[in-house]
Formats: C-alpha cells, structure tokens, sequence
C-alpha cells in the first residue's frame, strides 16, 4: 500500500483500518484465488469496501488464479490514478490442499503425483506426508515467484520507495509433527506460526524475536498514516516499531480461543467442537497441567476475554 497521510485523531472508541485509508481516498485493488465469502472476508475486515472491488478468481488452476491475480494487480498498480494512493491485496490460493504449482517452481522432486486425502485416515496418510509436504515446499515457491513480479515492478516503476510492503500467511500448516495434518485443529507453532515481513521505505532492515501477531498490522501501518489515538482504542496489537518481550498474544479459530504468553498456551474453548486434544501445553507444544497454567495466567484469561468480546463488536 502507498504511504500517504497528515496526522488524524479519532473521537470514537470504533476506529477501523479502513475508516482511515477512505478519509485519505485510497484506491483498492483486492484479489483473491480463493473466495471473499469463506471466511467472511466480505462481512469483516472488508466489510466497508464495495463489492464490485473485492475481485474472485476462481478459474483454471491455484497456482494459475495466482499468478493471473498478480498480473491483474501489477496492471491496476501501472494504471492507477496516481493523485491518489492505493492499497493492494492478494489472497494467495497455491498453498492450500491440495497445492498447487507449475513446473517452474519446483524445487522438490518427491512430490506426491496423485492426492485424494479426503479419505484417508491418519495412519493411511502418514506413509505420504513427507511427499504431501514436497508439494506444500513447491507451492510456496510458486508465490515467492509471484511476490518477485510485484516486488520487480515497484522497484522499476519507482513507487518502491513510497510503498509498504506486507508478506504474511492466515496461518501455518502441520504436517503431522504433532499428530495433526493441515490447520485450524490446533494452536501448535507448526499452525500458528507463520512468516511476517514489513518492507518499510527509509526504514534500517532489523529482525524482530519478540512474539507478535496479525493484530500487529493494523497498528504498524495506521501509525504512520499520522493516527495518534493510542492503539488499544483500537487494537489488541501494537506497533512492531516497539515490540514487547513478556508479551501476551491471543489467537483463534473457528472454535477457540487460545492464549500464548510466557507461560505456555492455553486453549478457551467456546464451542462444544473444540478439536484440541490439549488444552494446555508448554511453549515446545508439549502438553502440560490446565489448571495450574490457567491458575498463573487467571488475570490475563479475563482480559483476553474481556477485550476479544469488546472488538469484536
């Protein structure tokens, strides 16, 4: 996304990342190779973007909905309305079951040929993981390829030099480490952890150890588009500018709420389709005592509850 902004303060508790980016007139260029509706991207964090903008392609191919979603992004960057900054998204879809790649980017040969997955039991896919994951490693280097063409083209164009650039993942993929295959089952790092890189224009390149998380995000950029509330009027998380040790860091899934800090993580069930086996584990993903971990962090608990209640509202 372009850096443009002046300082802005808001007077409500309910500020939101794009409430900021429409008052500056962003342009948006959004692209998924998935679909906006599963999960609801469309009812939440791009629940303030016109439809018309939020562009599914859902033809051919992963890997080709990919790489046709960055030649439409590169494009929209090209002929964009240079009076006005941009924001620009890509859902990658090739990292996804069943992974999907072209020959150009494999980098490992003992890829699995055939996957029909969705019958297996774990003992029968245990035997194909190792190929199974090949496919993953190939996958990933279809979107390196990718992230290359949109990297290439800001730096010829010039415009890298006033854009940030962000590279995440929704989140990781197990492969059987802990007994689990793919994501959303449990909160082990194998699931939860995920690359984070911050292209940030006159910025010294530095490595952050701290824990982090996705709700560092939104904090980092509205900092620099001149925001000055503080951040917990509206975020959970912080400016990666100044990271925390000792920190408390919440995730989620579709069932649960987890709690990670130095103590360990902590699984809040609040649906009876929990699918962890754990609910408490050391921070090695080894599963350890609930109630004296839950005892050490009893505050915390309450505030996590307390504030995920309060945002997601």
């Amino acid at each position: 996304m372009e850096i443009r902004g002046t300082c802005f303060y808001a007077t409500s508790r309910a500020l939101f990342f794009f409430d900021v980016l429409n008052k500056y007139g962003y342009q948006y260029f959004i692209y998924s190779g998935a679909s906006f509706t599963y999960p609801e991207f469309d009812q939440t964090i791009f629940s303030q973007i016109p439809r018309d903008k939020l562009i599914e392609n859902n033809e051919g191919e992963p890997w080709q909905r990919d790489e046709t979603n960055t030649t439409a992004l590169i494009r929209d960057i090209e002929k964009r309305d240079r009076s006005k900054p941009f924001f620009g998204f890509l859902f990658y879809e090739s990292t996804h079951a069943r992974y999907s790649f072209p020959e150009n980017a494999i980098v490992r040969k003992d890829y699995l040929e055939q996957v029909d997955y969705a019958g297996l039991s774990r003992e029968e896919l245990a035997p194909q993981i190792n190929g199974l994951k090949a496919r993953y490693d190939n996958a990933a280097r279809g979107i390196d390829i990718q992230l290359q063409r949109v990297v290439d083209d800001l730096e010829q164009s010039g415009d890298i030099d006033t854009t940030l650039i962000i590279i995440t993942g929704d989140h990781g993929e197990e492969f059987m480490e802990r007994g689990r295959w793919g994501h959303n089952s449990a909160f082990n790092d194998w699931q939860v952890r995920v690359p984070m890189i911050f292209w940030m224009p006159n910025s010294l390149p530095r490595t952050i150890t701290q824990r982090t998380s996705h709700m560092d995000v939104g904090p980092t950029i509205l900092t620099r588009l001149g925001v000055q509330n503080p951040i917990k009027d509206y975020s959970l998380g912080i400016d990666l500018a100044t990271p925390h040790d000792h920190r408390n860091v919440t995730v989620a899934s579709w069932s649960d709420i987890g709690l990670i800090n130095d103590h360990g993580k902590l699984v809040i069930p609040f649906k009876s389709t929990t699918q962890h086996h754990n609910l408490a584990t050391d921070l090695n993903d080894n599963p350890i005592d609930g109630g004296d971990l839950a005892t050490r962090t009893q505050d915390v608990i309450f505030q996590v509850l307390r504030d995920t209640r309060y945002y997601s509202k």
